[in-house]
């Protein structure tokens, strides 16, 4: 059971988050999560305390359930027009022109050459990826649960979110996103010479050693 003065603190913070909901006239029901994040970027920092009482909230079915994110891949929107990217960082002053008129050919030639190579697929997933990874990030920093999701059926997904035929477009990845109803023990990792390795690929054996740019060395 809680200690009394985290019970109070649970009581006080969702007290004052009921209020809060009461000045900007939402309701749980109605509750979003992008609103839930309005509250926390307005200077309240007990995260803990606000995601425990939505989640209480939500196994009661007072609040919204879960979210599912479907990243898609657009393997060929590199040949649409960026002009709208382009004049935007120029305006907040990110790019200048030099730099503009840079990318947009680089870029352009690396396309036509993953084009070439059968790669513009591979290539767009990965970054869709790299997007919902980012998220993840952010969406842990507001209070919320995410989870990856693969081995779905990539033609049933899409004939959900309505692109079914789209054969130019590809799934890349489901992330469900939600408030997390307890939290979970992490169950620990593998030592980590057994992931991480320096120089080259694969754990080194007694009497081998790597190096940078070479393959493995007997001692």
């Amino acid at each position: 059971m809680p200690y009394p003065s985290a019970l109070r603190t649970g009581v006080l913070v969702a007290l004052e988050f009921l209020t809060w909901l009461d000045e900007h006239d939402l309701d749980l029901g109605g509750l979003r999560q992008d609103r839930h994040g309005r509250r926390l970027d307005a200077g309240n920092t007990r995260t803990y305390a606000i995601r425990y009482f939505l989640s209480w909230t939500a196994g009661r079915s007072l609040t919204g359930k879960l979210v599912v994110l479907v990243f898609v891949a657009e393997p060929q929107s590199w040949r649409d027009d960026h002009s709208d990217v382009y004049e935007q960082a120029r305006r907040s002053g990110a790019w200048n022109d030099e730099f503009i008129a840079m990318f947009s050919t680089a870029s352009r030639a690396f396309q036509e050459d993953l084009d070439h190579r059968g790669l513009l697929r591979e290539y767009a997933v990965k970054d869709a990826m790299i997007a919902a990874s980012f998220l993840m990030l952010a969406a842990t920093e507001m209070g919320l649960a995410t989870s990856p999701m693969n081995g779905w059926d990539e033609a049933k997904v899409k004939k959900a979110i309505g692109i079914g035929d789209r054969d130019d477009l590809a799934i890349a990845l489901l992330v469900s996103v939600g408030y997390a109803a307890e939290e979970r023990r992490h169950p620990g990792r593998r030592a980590r010479e057994r992931n991480v390795f320096h120089g080259s690929h694969g754990p080194v054996r007694r009497g081998e050693y790597h190096t940078p740019g070479t393959s493995v060395l007997r001692q």
